[in-house]
């Protein structure tokens, strides 16, 4: 089965995939060989790019067509590089080898020869001479910077850009071996080695792979004492993995492609392909997302910790997982310290905002509920920076809601919830026991039960409308079932006859509405139905609110939420600056509107 076939039966399966020009592929299906030929422009490419990335393509390959594939051959013909071509063909050679040694049903033919040679050499690897550069020059470059500004308090040490550069018995010019590259992200926990290779979203090659494959075989053989690490170095955190390397204190090395996006056949099969990745016990392969959006606006939170915005707060707040003996603790920079938690609310709804928590006993998000809480990333206190202002004001918040649903409402409400002339009502729960079944011990507002971020009332000739603001920041989530059969009993009769949801072809139960973002927006759907059949209101417009670089999770809402609502529903995604652009010419709100460029919008 030459290439073209071969691409051919893939597309029979995935569509999305096109294999490079500078690479070969055939399968004999007797034997249930695949045979990888590779040219010499391949060979000489950089190894990410998916023309050099045979690893990468030989596991894929395997994972999608098994029943044809079960050994893998890396053919070519060698050949004398030229000196441009030397260091290439080096690390391609040190890669041939390791994948040949790493996998059973891998093999090479046609670079024997060359590979005997290579091994006779004595390896060394570079050490760091100065620091990464502290300004990103590029998306993944700040990504980087982000990813170690969140992490770096769960790990015993955390770094980027270690340079690997494989030498021969010296460092010096002329004893190059292979050329210069960078390990995006390493750090240490306890006993195991992290190795990180990142691309953002748009990055998606096969060659991932291969080029996290070739810095993990680089780490392992340094901490086998393969390849030696001549002296340490002050740069990069290196002295402390010099430490690991000269102690022998590893024991795992775990490799990550940390990236939210990854090629369609990586993707795909991406369960079978960390389990065919998977070399021994001593090494593992993960794929981890880097959360671009939450990534980022972890570290933008961070570096306004000394901004006049937060006045003289001092952080370094206490963030604690898991609630038993075995909890852990960590102290972050982008937490406010205990006695500043009120410091996260603008100054000038500070005192408003807890009084009005206090009076209603509404729970607060977090560790204390009796307290806001200190995390800078908290959709609780972004939903009321940006709204808890106006809640007093009725032209501001008509203004706000028409804008939002270009549904040209008559008035605004007061809450009858609240009771208190205003116009908007947090963490909305309104009988939840007879509308929803929800009686669990200690419910109130805003915890263990279903509240809507924030409620609005508003008037449209005779007729009452609910307009519930389900408010989101950084969130994204795992595909986590959370069907049982309490909440089966709950909401799966209301699902079935729902106007607004459709009912899943193959029943309720593990459908798309007991996995989150959908889990949240059904139940606040059902609570507003149910208000509408008690006469609350004739009907509802439903608003989320995600900011717009938060893409995951906006294409989850889109693709698996708003894919399974009726005709009848009434649904929008807004972002948050978009909501509130009816007042950015109201003197009232200059000083809000500065503190949101500020704080969020920026």
């Amino acid at each position: 089965m030459r290439k073209q076939e071969i691409l051919k039966l893939l597309r029979s399966k995935i569509k999305r995939v096109n294999f490079p020009k500078d690479i070969d592929f055939n399968i004999n299906s007797e034997k249930k060989e695949l045979v990888i030929t590779m040219t010499r422009n391949g060979i000489c490419s950089n190894m990410q790019t998916d023309a050099a990335a045979f690893e990468g393509w030989a596991i894929c390959l395997k994972a999608w067509l098994p029943e044809y594939i079960e050994k893998v051959i890396v053919s070519g013909k060698s050949f004398s590089p030229s000196k441009n071509e030397k260091e290439h063909y080096n690390r391609f050679l040190y890669r041939l080898k390791k994948f040949e040694e790493m996998y059973i049903w891998a093999c090479s033919d046609g670079f024997k020869d060359d590979i005997i040679k290579f091994d006779k050499l004595h390896l060394v690897i570079n050490v760091p001479n100065d620091d990464a550069e502290k300004k990103a020059s590029h998306k993944e470059a700040q990504l980087e910077r982000a990813f170690l500004a969140e992490n770096k308090a769960f790990c015993d040490v955390i770094n980027q850009q270690l340079p690997v550069h494989l030498f021969n018995e010296e460092i010096s010019k002329g004893k190059s071996v292979t050329p210069s590259s960078f390990l995006d992200i390493w750090s240490i926990k306890y006993n195991t080695l992290n190795i990180y290779e990142l691309k953002q979203k748009t990055n998606k090659k096969v060659g991932i792979i291969s080029e996290l494959m070739f810095y993990v075989n680089v780490m392992v053989d340094v901490m086998k004492g393969k390849i030696k690490i001549p002296e340490s170095s002050s740069y990069r955190s290196f002295g402390k993995l010099y430490d690991f390397y000269k102690t022998k204190k590893c024991k795992y090395i775990n490799g990550y492609m940390l990236a939210d996006a990854l090629h369609p056949l990586i993707e795909g099969r991406k369960s079978d392909i960390l389990n065919i990745y998977l070399s021994n016990k001593y090494v593992r392969y993960f794929h981890k997302p880097i959360h671009e959006f939450k990534c980022l606006e972890t570290e933008k939170q961070f570096k306004l910790t000394s901004n006049p915005i937060f006045e003289s707060a001092k952080f370094g707040g206490i963030l604690k997982i898991g609630n038993n003996e075995k909890s852990k603790v960590y102290k972050l920079d982008y937490i406010l310290d205990t006695n500043y938690n009120d410091f996260n609310l603008e100054s000038g709804i500070r005192s408003l905002a807890k009084k009005y928590f206090k009076n209603f006993k509404i729970a607060w998000w977090g560790q204390n509920e009796i307290e806001p809480t200190g995390h800078l990333l908290s959709s609780q206190i972004h939903c009321l920076n940006h709204l808890f202002a106006l809640r007093e004001d009725k032209d501001a918040v008509l203004a706000v809601i028409n804008k939002a649903t270009n549904m040209d409402f008559d008035e605004v409400l007061p809450s009858t919830l609240d009771n208190d002339g205003g116009y908007i009502a947090f963490e909305f729960a309104y009988k939840n026991d007879e509308m929803l079944g929800e009686n669990d011990k200690g419910a109130r507002r805003g915890v263990l039960c279903t509240s809507i971020d924030a409620m609005i009332v508003a008037r449209k000739g005779e007729g009452k409308w609910l307009i519930p603001i389900e408010w989101k920041y950084t969130e994204n989530y795992e595909n986590e079932d959370k069907t049982n059969d309490t909440r089966l009993y709950r909401y799966g009769a209301k699902i079935i006859s729902s106007a607004r949801l459709k009912t899943p072809k193959d029943g309720v139960a593990h459908s798309i509405y007991f996995q989150e973002p959908s889990y949240e927006l059904m139940r606040q759907t059902l609570l507003c139905e149910q208000l509408i059949a008690k006469d609350y209101a004739v009907d509802f417009f439903h608003i989320n609110i995600i900011p717009k670089e938060n893409t995951e999770l906006r294409k989850a809402v889109e693709n698996e939420f708003m894919q399974n609502l009726t005709k009848d529903a009434k649904f929008k995604i807004i972002d948050p600056q978009e909501l509130l652009e009816p007042l950015k010419n109201n003197d009232n709100y200059k000083d809000l509107i500065n503190y949101l460029e500020t704080r969020y919008w920026k």
